[in-house]
């Protein structure tokens, strides 16, 4: 198994892995920094190949896909990834604007939480 993270996941590395090795499975890794190492994961297997997919949600964690007025688009309607959950960082160092402009209420709950968006939200 060989799992990679950071960069956008390009079908041509993962054929490229399964014509070069004998590795049986590549998983894809998502999330941003504030969100701890990764937020969402997917198993390609040999026999399936690349899928063009960030995944499902890790343990503890929730995607939302919000409009411009953080409401919550319907399948298959353009939004923008917003990422709550327990890996949530509490916010940037000394830079009290960013955060609060990158780590906004919770639209699922009435608690004090926060989720992660990215920028040009």
């Amino acid at each position: 198994m060989v799992n990679l993270a950071g960069e956008v996941l390009k079908k041509e590395l993962v054929d490229r892995i399964f014509a070069d090795s004998s590795v049986e499975q590549v998983c894809n890794l998502y999330g941003p920094s504030e969100t701890t190492t990764y937020s969402s994961w997917i198993s390609m297997p040999r026999a399936e190949g690349f899928i063009p997919s960030i995944g499902r949600p890790i343990s503890n964690t929730q995607f939302y896909i919000l409009d411009a007025y953080r409401q919550c688009v319907p399948i298959g309607v353009t939004g923008e990834i917003y990422i709550g959950g327990a890996g949530v960082a509490r916010g940037y160092l000394n830079r009290p604007e960013l955060t609060a402009e990158r780590f906004v209420p919770d639209p699922s709950t009435l608690i004090r939480m926060r989720v992660y968006t990215g920028p040009g939200t």
